[in-house]
C-alpha cells in the first residue's frame, strides 16, 4: 500500500516538473522573446535575477508635475522609469506595474521642487556592465542618476529613512527694513545672520507643527515633529543677487511645514510678529502663519543611520550615504538648481512680491511694538516722508487752518453772546405780559423770534405759560455756558425765572 502510494507521488512529481519547465520556455508579459523561448534580436533584456538597489537621483523639478508618477503629466519618476524600461533593466510589465518591483521613493516632491539626493527602492537587473551611465545616457540634462547601491532584500526607502534635509535657498532681500523698497542690491550684515539664527534655534526639538499645515489638529500625534537641525548659512552672490542657504534637517515634515517656518522667521525679523511668536505657534490656539514662495526649496539628502547600523556595519551590505558622491551633487545642486532658481527668481521677482503680502497675516496679537494691518502703510508712508522742505510747508499750513479754525470759533461765540443778550431782554418783556395778562389768549408775532434757538416756531397760545418756561430755561443755559456774560444779564434770569414760576 505504501509502496503504491509513493510511486503515484514519484509520478505527480515528475509530470509537474514538465509543466513547470514547460512554463518558463513561454514568453512573460514583459519577456522580449519569442514564443520559441528565444531571445528576439535587438533586444537589451537581461534574464538574470533582480535585485533589490537603492537608486540615487538628483533633478531640477522645474517644469514637473512633481516626483510621483501620473498618467498624463510629466514627472520625474515617469522619466527614470522609461529610461530603466529603454536600458532593459526593468520589462515591461514592471514598468505598468511598479509594485511588481517593489518600488517605493524615499521623498515625494511636489510640483516644481528639486532635489539634490533623492533615493527610489527597487528590483533591476545589476549585471550590465556601464549601467549608471546607460541610463543617464536615457535621461534628459535636469535628470541624474548618481548611484546605485545594492541592498537587503527588505529595504525600502522610505520606511527605512531616518530622516531628511531640506534647503530653502534665500534672497537675504527678505531681511532687509520693512521702511525700505527691497531691491537685488540689498546686502545683509552678520549681526543680521544671527538673530535669523536665532529664531531658527526656536524649531529644534520635538514640538507641535499643527500651526505649520493644513488638516492637522493640534491634538493629533502627526502634528509632532522631530527637528535635530536648523540654521542660515552666511550670505554668498551670484548673478549680483545676495542668497543665503537655510538647512533644516528632521526626522520628517508635512505640507507647506519648511515653508511657514521660513515664513514665520521673515516675519520676525521685518517687525510683523514679536519674537515669542515661535513659541505660541506650539499652543493649540489656531496661527495665521505666512507661507514663503516654494520656488528656494529642494530636497538636499536623505539620512538611514538605523539601516546603516544594523545592515552594514558587518561589511555585508554598503552603507546608503551620499559621502562619496558628495562632489557629484555639489556640481548638479550649483550648476542645475542653484542656477535654475536663481534664474527664476530673477525674472519673476517671487520674494519681493511675497514681501509685499506679508502684512496681510497676524502671526499673532498686534502689540505696541508690531506693525500690524491696519497701521502698516501709515507707518511706510511716514518713513519715507524725508524732504524737509514738504514738511514744514505742511507744518505752515497747518498752523494757518488752525488759526483760521480759532478765528472762526471766536465769531461765532461773539454771534452766540449776541443772540443771546437779544434773547434775554425779549424774554424778559414776555414773561412781564404774561405776569400781567394771565389767562388771556394772546398773539403776539414778536414772541415768534425769540431767540435763535426759537426762530420759526408759533406759540402754541394755549399754552403760553409752558412756552415761555421753556424759553427762560434755554436761554439761561445759553447765558451760563459763555464766560463773558455780564452780571447784569445773568440777574435778569434770575427774576425771569422767578417772575414766570409765580
Amino acid at each position: 500500500m505504501i509502496k503504491r502510494v509513493f510511486k503515484r507521488l514519484q509520478e505527480y512529481i515528475k509530470v509537474s516538473m514538465s509543466v513547470i519547465k514547460e512554463a518558463q520556455q513561454l514568453p512573460g508579459p514583459g519577456d522580449k522573446r519569442g514564443a520559441d523561448g528565444t531571445k528576439k534580436e535587438g533586444s537589451d533584456f537581461r534574464e538574470e535575477r533582480k535585485r533589490k538597489v537603492a537608486l540615487v537621483i538628483a533633478y531640477s523639478g522645474k517644469g514637473y508635475f512633481g516626483l510621483q508618477m501620473n498618467s498624463g503629466f510629466k514627472t520625474i519618476e515617469g522619466e527614470v522609469l522609461r529610461a530603466l524600461l529603454d536600458v532593459g533593466v526593468i520589462p515591461q510589465d514592471h514598468y505598468d506595474s511598479v509594485w511588481k518591483m517593489s518600488f517605493q521613493r524615499a521623498a515625494r516632491t511636489d510640483k516644481g521642487v528639486s532635489a539634490a539626493g533623492n533615493v527610489l527602492s527597487l528590483k533591476i537587473g545589476v549585471n550590465m556592465p556601464d549601467l549608471l551611465d546607460r541610463i543617464n545616457e536615457k535621461l534628459p540634462e535636469e535628470i541624474r542618476a548618481m548611484d546605485i547601491i545594492r541592498t537587503t532584500k527588505g529595504f525600502n526607502s522610505k520606511n527605512h529613512c531616518t530622516g531628511r534635509t531640506y534647503n530653502y535657498l534665500l534672497p537675504t532681500l527678505a531681511f532687509s527694513p520693512v521702511e525700505e523698497n527691497a531691491t537685488f542690491a540689498y546686502r545683509t550684515n552678520l549681526e543680521t545672520i544671527e538673530k535669523v539664527n536665532e529664531i531658527l534655534e526656536k524649531y529644534k526639538g520635538t514640538h507641535n507643527f499643527h500651526n505649520f499645515t493644513s488638516g492637522v489638529k493640534p491634538h493629533e500625534a502627526t502634528a509632532y515633529r522631530h527637528m535635530w537641525n536648523v540654521e542660515c548659512g552666511l550670505p554668498f552672490v551670484r548673478d549680483g543677487v545676495e542668497f543665503c542657504v537655510l538647512s533644516v534637517s528632521g526626522q520628517s515634515f508635512m505640507m507647506h511645514q519648511i515653508r511657514k517656518m521660513v515664513g514665520l522667521m521673515i516675519a520676525i525679523i521685518r517687525g510683523f510678529a514679536g519674537e515669542n511668536a515661535v513659541e505660541r505657534a506650539w499652543e493649540s490656539e489656531k496661527m495665521d502663519i505666512p507661507k514663503a514662495p516654494g520656488l528656494g526649496l529642494f530636497l538636499d539628502r536623505l539620512h538611514y543611520s538605523q539601516y546603516n547600523t544594523k545592515f552594514a556595519n558587518d561589511g555585508s551590505h554598503p552603507k546608503i550615504e551620499f559621502s562619496k558622491i558628495k562632489d557629484k551633487l555639489q556640481a548638479f545642486k550649483e550648476e542645475k538648481i542653484f542656477t535654475e532658481i536663481i534664474k527664476t527668481e530673477v525674472e519673476e521677482n517671487s520674494m519681493i512680491q511675497w514681501l509685499g503680502t506679508l502684512h496681510l497675516h497676524t502671526c499673532e496679537d498686534v502689540g505696541p511694538d508690531i506693525i500690524g494691518r491696519r497701521d502698516f502703510k501709515e507707518r511706510v508712508e511716514e518713513h519715507r516722508e524725508q524732504a524737509e522742505a514738504e514738511a514744514n510747508d505742511s507744518d505752515n499750513e497747518h498752523t494757518e487752518t488752525k488759526n483760521t479754525k480759532e478765528s472762526s470759533e471766536t465769531v461765532s461765540e461773539s454771534q452766540v453772546v449776541k443772540e443771546t443778550t437779544e434773547g434775554t431782554a425779549t424774554g424778559h418783556s414776555k414773561a412781564n405780559d404774561c405776569t400781567s395778562d394771565q389767562g388771556q389768549v394772546r398773539t403776539n408775532s414778536a414772541t415768534v423770534n425769540q431767540s435763535s434757538d426759537c426762530e420759526g416756531h408759533v406759540i402754541d397760545t394755549t399754552n403760553q405759560n409752558t412756552d415761555c418756561e421753556d424759553h427762560v430755561t434755554s436761554v439761561k443755559d445759553k447765558c451760563e455756558a459763555i464766560d463773558d456774560t455780564s452780571k447784569e444779564d445773568k440777574d435778569g434770569l434770575k427774576e425771569i425765572v422767578k417772575s414766570v414760576s409765580s
